[in-house]
């Protein structure tokens, strides 16, 4: 795959409009900004606390 190769990163194909990519280095996630397949980029954050009354409702 083209952006397996040119920038070291693994890509997971989801479905024909999502894919994940994996990079071990900022420098391949700011050179994905120049491609033009690319609509947007989300990067990971760490879930510290759950909302429990927006997840989960009981009477």
């Amino acid at each position: 795959m083209k952006l397996e190769n040119e920038l070291s990163v693994s890509v997971e194909i989801m479905s024909p409009a999502y894919a994940i990519i994996v990079s071990t280095n900022k420098e391949s996630i700011e050179q994905l900004k120049n491609y033009t397949e690319i609509e947007e980029i989300e990067e990971p954050f760490t879930l510290e606390a759950q909302d429990v009354t927006s997840s989960y409702y009981s009477r």
